[in-house]
């Protein structure tokens, strides 16, 4: 899988190990919006590029 994939698995389980547990809600920017809101605690997803960010930020502003 590669070096990346390989990183982005052990902060998946470093997350899994010391949260409640992990939640794929959809996309990116859903995600952002509920951690706006007060939904969910956190948010986290690699390797992301900008335009998956981009309406989460301006709907969170």
């Amino acid at each position: 899988h590669g070096e990346l994939w390989e990183r982005n698995m052990r902060l998946h389980k470093h997350f899994t190990d010391i949260t409640q547990g992990v939640r794929r809600l959809g996309a990116a920017a859903i995600d952002m919006c509920h951690v706006a809101s007060g939904k969910v605690d956190g948010f986290w997803e690699f390797d992301l590029s900008p335009w998956d960010t981009a309406a989460g930020i301006l709907i969170a502003e």
